[in-house]
């Protein structure tokens, strides 16, 4: 019978590619990495490659489901050749080891370390970033959240530890789509709308929300704008290598006070462009803030 697209890309979901699909041949090297449901190890096969292996636990396979749903995002954009910075996968594969233990194997490529520890680093070692450095890094982000965006795919988990560094090409690539969503539509607002992210990184909205003593289950905003809130607390993070200037900003409410002390953090290290830029991602008000697209072009009009 002739394959179908639906039939090819069910194909691809457990074994990428062959030669990578025998999980037991890895030889583990280090654990580089743990998280909620598993644990992160560096790996290397018979030929000397090494890759990133993760071993994720549920005891139940609707949770391990509920885990496969962030790969299988990244293997169809891989299957469907789109050029995204997003960590390449090269395999997954659900096993049962006994009736209430569950483990999905994904085998992706290795990075060299994430943005948050690379950020802590220079802050030890007084290293800031300079202008065009942070800028490239900005725009480069932008630029892979856009397609996202033009893919109705938003994160929904925006923050540096899910930015990975390929120091070979110092590529910084997207990682754990563990709250990732398919939106369908346009993505504006909707009462539907799941309330999901890292609390210190949240836009103002969603922040609020999971502050409230209300038990709040859907949110209405606009997910794209949420996410540019969010990757403008992480721009601000880098740009000053400090935790104290998120907690600065976020319980601010309105734009000149955020404005203030982003000014007070970057004034005389970096030029009106950078400090605009990232108000702009910090703008506590969702009509006017951009989504991705939008703010990829303003960046394209300043030259980066």
């Amino acid at each position: 019978a002739k394959k179908t697209k639906n039939s090819q890309r069910n194909n691809q979901k457990f074994l990428l590619n062959q030669k990578y699909a025998d999980f037991t041949e890895y030889k583990i090297i280090k654990q580089i990495g743990k998280g909620t449901f598993g644990q992160i190890f560096m790996v290397e096969n018979s030929h000397h490659q090494r890759f990133a292996l993760k071993k994720l636990i549920a005891t139940n396979l609707k949770d391990i489901k509920t885990l496969e749903h962030e790969y299988q995002i990244l293997l169809d954009i891989q299957f469907h050749g789109k050029k995204i910075n997003l960590v390449q996968i090269y395999g997954i594969e659900t096993k049962q080891l006994d009736p209430t233990t569950f483990v999905l194997y994904v085998l992706m490529e290795l990075a060299t370390t994430d943005w948050e520890k690379e950020i802590l680093t220079r802050r030890n070692l007084f290293k800031y970033y300079k202008e065009n450095e942070l800028m490239s890094i900005i725009s480069s982000l932008i630029t892979t959240f856009a397609q996202l965006q033009k893919e109705k795919i938003s994160h929904r988990d925006i923050k540096p530890q899910n930015i990975l560094i390929f120091e070979d090409s110092r590529t910084y690539k997207l990682a754990d789509f563990g709250e990732a969503k398919v939106l369908l539509g346009d993505g504006k607002p909707t009462e539907r709308q799941t309330l999901r992210g890292t609390e210190l990184y949240m836009s103002p909205i969603l922040f609020y929300a999971l502050r409230s003593r209300q038990i709040i289950k859907y949110v209405k905003h606009n997910p794209y704008k949420s996410d540019l809130f969010s990757f403008g607390l992480c721009c601000l993070f880098a740009a000053t290598l400090c935790f104290e200037s998120i907690y600065d900003v976020r319980e601010l409410r309105n734009n000149t006070a955020i404005k203030y002390i982003v000014q007070k953090y970057l004034g005389g290290r970096y030029s009106n462009v950078v400090i605009n830029i990232i108000c702009s991602m910090l703008d506590v008000n969702e009509n006017s803030r951009c989504d991705f697209i939008e703010m990829e072009k303003e960046i394209k009009k300043i030259g980066y």
